[in-house]
């Protein structure tokens, strides 16, 4: 017998947008998220730029966690 997969909902965070409507719309404007790294970490480069996610609102008991874990709960959040 084959399974099915039926995907029920979806979520992201991502550098260009802090949910889905927003990373599409800007998607599809062709907006570049390229730029200057901010935080303390990267004051030792001379001009560091990459995509990072975007700021989002994170549940005070996952503040003292990982970034990577913040983003996923975010992301999943909106995907429920």
């Amino acid at each position: 017998m084959k399974e099915s997969i039926v995907v029920t909902g979806y979520g992201m965070v991502t550098p260009l947008g802090p949910n889905s409507n927003q990373t599409w719309d800007r998607l599809m404007s062709g907006v570049s998220s390229i730029g200057l790294l901010k935080g303390k970490e990267w004051e030792a480069f001379d001009h560091p730029r990459a995509a990072q996610a975007l700021e989002v609102w994170i549940p005070q008991a996952l503040l003292r966690h990982d970034r990577s874990l913040q983003l996923a709960v975010a992301a999943a959040e909106e995907a429920w």
